[in-house]
């Protein structure tokens, strides 16, 4: 019995984010990958390849109301709640990062004496 032209290839796509995260991936490569980890054992590039020509971007899929989400052949409710639930922690890990790069920011100014207090964001502006 012949094997579907799609077997092995989540561990493909696994091993070669392990080997160089996402450089190189096609846009519905990266989405098929986000979309193993909520549907299993079927073939996700149909369904990544439905979401980014109706969304029409990574971006597009993530910002999509899970409505939408839901309408897509292959979508279910778990896939797009996943979705939803990776781009709220992307979100929230940057927001956090952005924090920390400001207050970073300001302790490097205060050092060097471009501002004098955490307050004075009017230095930082000019």
């Amino acid at each position: 019995m012949e094997r579907p032209h799609y077997h092995g290839h989540r561990t493909r796509l696994r091993e070669r984010f392990l080997k160089s995260g996402l450089a190189g991936f096609a846009e519905h490569e990266v989405i098929e990958l986000l979309l193993t980890l909520a549907i299993p054992r079927a073939d996700v590039k149909p369904p990544a390849k439905a979401l980014l020509k109706r969304f029409g971007s990574l971006r597009g899929v993530l910002d999509a109301p899970l409505s939408e989400l839901r309408s897509v052949a292959g979508v279910g409710e778990v896939a797009a709640i996943a979705l939803h639930i990776i781009r709220e922690s992307a979100t929230l890990y940057l927001q956090e990062t952005s924090i920390y790069r400001e207050c970073d920011l300001r302790t490097l100014c205060q050092a060097e004496g471009t501002i004098n207090e955490i307050g004075d964001s009017e230095a930082l502006a000019a």
